[in-house]
């Protein structure tokens, strides 16, 4: 894990501290009516979050960190100004609904780069976790191959280039400042 900051934090409160809007970890974007949420989740969170928030076996946790550093992890969230389901903002007809729900699904991976220092890097996991209307917004999990260089630490500008919204291409940021000042995980 890459950190600059001294102080540990036991899973949860680590959960929480990574989640929290006021820590740099996230940046918001608005192209009216759509609005979009980034959240930034080191390989720890990632890690945390895929075992239920506890660490059961420690050898076994630190194994699969090791494989998840090799990444840069994101939540993409999408919502719209009116609370509406952003699939159904706008549209014309059934066919363009289904136009959208398809293209999220299956097809926006290509259009997710990750600028990283001088480095620009296509998405190599991407997963549409859509919610049928259950809540006010859609979440895709995006996941970024940048290696295995754990001292590199850089600002993380995400550009999503729309390619069904009618939107022009959407830029979010996470400053490096923010990335550094991650506490490290207390197992």
């Amino acid at each position: 894990m890459v950190v600059s900051c001294t102080n540990s934090l036991p899973p949860e409160e680590y959960i929480h501290w990574c989640l929290n809007p006021e820590n740099g970890l996230s940046d918001k974007s608005e192209s009216n009516p759509f609005i979009f949420e980034l959240q930034y989740k080191p390989a720890p969170l990632v890690a945390l979050q895929n075992s239920g928030g506890e660490v059961q076996n420690g050898l076994t946790f630190k194994e699969e960190l090791k494989e998840l550093e090799k990444f840069e992890f994101f939540n993409f969230r999408i919502s719209t100004t009116t609370g509406q389901d952003f699939l159904k903002t706008g549209i014309k007809d059934q066919q363009e609904y289904f136009q959208r729900v398809a293209y999220y699904s299956s097809f926006a991976q290509p259009d997710f780069v990750l600028v990283t220092g001088s480095d620009t890097v296509s998405c190599v996991m991407y997963q549409f976790d859509r919610n049928y209307g259950i809540s006010p917004y859609q979440t895709i999990l995006l996941g970024f191959k940048t290696g295995n260089n754990k001292n590199k630490i850089s600002d993380k500008k995400l550009i999503y280039h729309d390619r069904i919204l009618d939107i022009p291409s959407v830029e979010m940021e996470i400053s490096s400042k923010s990335i550094k000042q991650i506490p490290n995980l207390k197992l």
